[in-house]
């Protein structure tokens, strides 16, 4: 009985063990609120697998336009680049496959408390359309690389 145990938490520890060392993705966030938080746990399984966190970062655009007393939209563009070093310096590149995402406000008084909110809505919303393409991809192809190469 004894080594039964032993092997189970052998087993569940060499399972946990890759989960535990998992990197977190890097990522690049051009807009006007905590995009760690919009995205929270969007990131799926099968994206983690297909785009190692190790060699690639997640880049996002967003803002909010206000064009009258009482119209706003938030939108947000994400996609992924590959981690780029030049001259000992981090680059950000533009991901050549970028999905968005916007979310109109259309009522009086609208604060700057509505604005953040919709952007992290459409920041959201950005990152589950790359989500949802990954998953109707049988290798997760939400990526193009620069280099005219699989990542």
């Amino acid at each position: 009985m004894r080594f039964v145990a032993i092997g189970i938490a052998w087993l569940a520890g060499l399972l946990a063990a890759p989960v535990a060392l998992a990197q977190p993705m890097i990522i690049d966030c051009y807009a006007p609120t905590d995009c760690r938080r919009a995205v929270g746990d969007a990131l799926t399984p099968a994206f983690s697998r297909a785009v190692p966190a190790a060699s690639h970062r997640l880049v996002i655009f967003g803002s909010v336009h206000r064009y009258g007393e009482d119209r706003a939209a938030a939108y947000a563009v994400t996609g992924v680049s590959e981690r780029v070093v030049h001259q000992g310096i981090e680059l950000t590149l533009m991901p050549l496959m970028r999905y968005s995402a916007s979310v109109p406000l259309d009522r009086p008084g609208i604060t700057e408390a509505d604005e953040r909110r919709a952007l992290e809505q459409a920041v959201r919303v950005a990152v589950d359309r790359m989500m949802q393409a990954c998953a109707r991809s049988p290798a997760c192809e939400v990526h193009k690389s620069y280099l005219g190469r699989k990542p």
